[in-house]
């Protein structure tokens, strides 16, 4: 789903598992952002090449992050590393660090569209304030994986995992 404004866009492939999951998803998103292009792509990877794929999601502001096989979806964390404000359904994961994700969460997407709009159509200052904890949560969150991996690594190899290039 790309929006002709540059602001919302998700993935969806016909061939995904879950495609009927998503119907509702595009119904909400469509009927309450008319000015929006839905996109169902062909092919798992569709004909988008990844450059602009990564082009796309700069210019982003939110992003939808459906589920897939599992509710801890990659989505995510392309929408957070462009910058942009993850926009998705409601689940346990999204509590289980000390830090909740932050972003536009609830439990339906009719929920979730109203919760944007009114981001949009409010102060920009919201929007802002909101995009930087995305930001700021995001290389935090970054920054703690790389750590964890580095004291894996140490204590497998029994080395200093710093030293690894």
């Amino acid at each position: 789903v790309y929006w002709e404004s540059g602001l919302i866009y998700t993935r969806v492939s016909s061939q995904f598992v879950f495609l009927h999951l998503y119907q509702e998803m595009l119904e909400t998103m469509s009927a309450i952002f008319p000015d929006c292009y839905l996109h169902v792509e062909k092919d798992f990877m569709g004909p988008m090449n990844p450059r602009v794929y990564a082009e796309l999601l700069d210019d982003i502001i939110f992003g939808l992050s459906p589920i897939g096989f599992n509710a801890e979806t990659h989505r995510m964390a392309e929408i957070m590393d462009h910058g942009a404000i993850p926009a998705m359904l409601a689940a346990e994961y999204l509590w289980a660090p000390y830090q909740p994700v932050p972003g536009v969460i609830a439990d339906d997407w009719a929920a979730v569209a109203d919760a944007m709009l009114t981001l949009r159509n409010g102060p920009a200052i919201n929007l802002l304030r909101l995009q930087e904890r995305v930001v700021k949560w995001n290389e935090k969150y970054r920054s703690c994986v790389t750590n964890d991996l580095k004291i894996i690594l140490d204590h497998a190899m029994q080395t200093d995992a710093t030293s690894i290039r």
